[in-house]
């Protein structure tokens, strides 16, 4: 399964970065005295703004007044990390990092504080170790999509990253990293289907405006209307030689998309030369056209894929093209605010149905390489 090497690099230098969100086990309520709330408020405030020392002082004062909740400890373990005090944080997590309160995300901790010490094969068994107790955790599949990526065994973490998709469909990371990692590759099929996905699953974040820019730029990078030769990129040619869902007569789903986006966009190929990107009004436009034309084509029955389901339910809903808007806001944020202040009344309107009328996330996908 090729690989963009520029986003083999990216991953090298960003996988494994992320801490464990912070205070996640504590919510200071009424059956909380007084005292330890305020402190305990105090010290998710430190490290909501990375200020790890500062929390691991609060929290220390927080476990010598409730020595026995293992929650305390485990905030503290986080604390250290921000703090960049790894061996601390060794020492307070390692005894109870298996405690059922914390499930996975005890044993993602531990694995990663493991990795920050430069003890891999430590971190290594400790995800696995935990994925043998929590089978459908999609963090765990991620740590070890990562271990496996950043080890240069790149098969493997895809194959992690896909399978975590899988058993927890409402994680988004392992989509996230499906999409990235494909997008300087010869299947960019993959970050725009993943990646699409992923902004439905994780809709306001740092990491949904780089999807929804890259996801724009992916489906540019992958289109030269008006290239004689090779207009529409999409796939590797490996994959477009697969037999289709009902043998040799029938093509695969890659290949179909191909074809109907290849068809969807003839109205936009120039007369002369080549296109050489298409505008955010044109890439909606040609989704639109898509989508209208994989259902005349009986596509919709012959292939199953969860996300063009769900855009065809767009499209019967009459909201398809503000998703579309909304999906690569981020790709063209000029082209966006002008179309914005002219249609703001019926793009309101729309997310407030789109805040309870999402895409359902209730069973395992099928996206493409390989279906549940």
């Amino acid at each position: 399964m090729p690989f963009g090497c520029t986003v083999v690099a990216i991953v090298l230098l960003t996988l494994g970065i992320t801490t464990p969100g912070a205070a996640q086990y504590i919510v200071p309520d009424a059956a909380m005295k007084d005292s330890i709330k305020k402190e305990v408020t105090k010290a998710m405030d430190y490290m909501e703004f990375g200020q790890g020392e500062d929390a691991m002082r609060v929290w220390r004062r927080i476990i010598d007044m409730d020595p026995g909740n293992p929650a305390f400890r485990y905030e503290f373990g986080v604390s250290a990390v921000l703090a960049r005090r790894y061996d601390t944080a060794r020492t307070v997590v390692e005894p109870i990092y298996r405690d059922s309160i914390f499930r996975d995300q005890g044993y993602q901790l531990m694995g990663m504080i493991y990795l920050y010490l430069q003890d891999t094969l430590k971190a290594r068994e400790t995800f696995e170790a935990g994925l043998a107790k929590y089978p459908k955790s999609g963090r765990l599949h991620y740590e070890l999509g990562s271990y496996h990526t950043v080890a240069g065994r790149l098969e493997q973490g895809m194959d992690f990253w896909i399978q975590g998709t899988r058993v927890e469909p409402t994680f988004p990371t392992n989509y996230f990293w499906v999409a990235k990692m494909h997008a300087n590759g010869p299947n960019k099929i993959w970050t725009l289907i993943f990646g699409e996905v992923f902004l439905n699953l994780e809709r306001n974040t740092e990491k949904t405006k780089e999807m929804s820019e890259l996801v724009f730029r992916t489906w540019n990078a992958g289109m030269r209307l008006g290239d004689t030769i090779d207009p529409i990129n999409f796939a590797h040619d490996s994959l477009l030689e697969k037999p289709g869902p009902t043998g040799a007569s029938t093509m695969p789903f890659e290949m179909a998309f191909e074809y109907t986006a290849a068809t969807s966009a003839q109205p936009f190929i120039p007369d002369n030369g080549v296109l050489p990107r298409l505008t955010m009004q044109q890439l909606v436009d040609l989704r639109y056209r898509m989508i209208a034309q994989w259902r005349r084509s009986g596509y919709d029955t012959l292939y199953t894929n969860s996300l063009i389901d769900w855009n065809i339910e767009l499209q019967k809903s009459g909201w398809f093209k503000e998703y579309l808007r909304w999906l690569y806001s981020w790709g063209d944020k000029k082209e966006m605010n002008d179309w914005f202040l002219k249609n703001e009344r019926r793009y309101d309107t729309f997310l407030a149905w789109f805040t309870t009328n999402g895409m359902k996330f209730d069973k395992p996908l099928c996206l493409g390489l390989g279906c549940p």
